[in-house]
């Protein structure tokens, strides 16, 4: 018999009144300046001074979500310890990278269209049968949240069309009941 001895689990939700939620939203990241880095293939507002107003408005406007986790993971108290945009354009992507010391790390899917695919997960460990890497993908769409593990690889594969993807990412410190 089969049974399971490790799984990670995520908080996976399409955000509820997405168009409202957006266009505040839009109102927000469409202020912020962009910058990218020497050896980056996308453009972040991570590195500017303005993501605490970003934090700000992303506890205000998704309360409602961030409420639900919390509860479903018994939280009493969630720190979003950092927040920022990043902009695929055309064939920009993300190498493979963690979020390290966080507890969760968050991505919200502000534009993704379709030929555009979602975050590519890498399982921490092999295949038991082949020792290959595992990797998963979520199925989203605009509007999606996802919550995971900050110590959990991940990327993004290159954006392939002229329409840049465009998501916010976060980092989560939690505080249990």
């Amino acid at each position: 018999m089969i049974k399971t001895l490790f799984s990670i689990d995520a908080f996976i939700t399409d955000i509820k009144d997405w168009k409202t939620k957006k266009a505040k939203l839009k109102k927000v990241i469409d202020s912020l300046k962009y910058y990218r880095r020497p050896l980056t293939n996308f453009d972040t507002t991570r590195f500017g001074k303005s993501n605490k107003e970003l934090t700000k408005n992303l506890l205000n406007i998704f309360s409602q979500e961030f409420n639900i986790f919390g509860n479903e993971c018994g939280f009493s108290k969630l720190d979003i310890t950092d927040s920022w945009v990043v902009k695929y354009k055309q064939n920009d992507h993300q190498i493979v990278h963690h979020h390290g010391g966080v507890m969760y790390s968050g991505i919200i899917y502000v534009d993704l269209f379709k030929d555009q695919e979602s975050t590519t997960f890498v399982a921490p460990w092999p295949s038991e049968t082949t020792g290959q890497t595992k990797l998963t993908k979520i199925e989203c769409k605009e509007g999606t949240l996802i919550i995971f593990p900050g110590h959990l690889m991940h990327f993004v594969k290159p954006n392939l069309i002229k329409k840049h993807r465009i998501v916010i990412s976060f980092d989560i410190n939690c505080t249990p009941k």
